[in-house]
């Protein structure tokens, strides 16, 4: 999904993803009723124009078109950008919960506390360096905290074995 919600603002909610579903038959893992379950509000806006949303309903509309196409692979491109503090709470809460179902994310964030609470591995890339996150354990120890994080960086890309998958 690309930065900037990048959905169909002339078309309803329904045209815009019915454009976007793609069926694999008995594997179709993301149905619209499925794409409901985690995004109702879509359901009832079924009828509204894209450009009459909300920026959080945009944002939603936007992951669910993504989901819509079946893919193996989400790709996220500053997907907190520009929403409301709760909406960023609910997105991390959307993306944790998709991840426990197996979806598989490649997350682009600048929100660290987001990011780190969604993913598995960290690649951090600053000031046109590769850098290596010393991150220290959270206070309820389940998760790193991007609070007190150091890098190191380098100016060279990680080795292939060390990237995110």
């Amino acid at each position: 999904m690309p930065e900037g919600r990048q959905i169909f603002p002339h078309l309803d909610v329904g045209e815009n993803l019915r454009l976007a579903t793609r069926r694999d038959g008995e594997n179709t893992r993301w149905t619209l009723d499925r794409i409901f379950e985690y995004f109702p509000i879509l359901r009832e806006r079924w009828r509204q124009r894209g450009r009459s949303l909300s920026g959080g309903e945009q944002q939603m509309l936007a992951i669910a078109r993504a989901l819509a196409g079946n893919p193996e692979l989400v790709m996220l491109d500053e997907p907190s950008q520009g929403l409301a503090p709760r909406l960023v709470r609910e997105l991390e809460a959307l993306l944790v919960r998709l991840k426990g179902e197996g979806v598989t994310i490649l997350l682009v964030e600048q929100n660290a506390r987001m990011a780190l609470m969604v993913s598995d591995q960290v690649l951090v890339l600053s000031k046109a360096r590769w850098c290596s996150p010393d991150l220290p354990p959270s206070s309820t120890g389940t998760k790193p905290s991007s609070r007190g994080a150091t890098c190191r960086c380098s100016p060279q890309a990680p080795a292939a074995h060390d990237r995110a998958t």
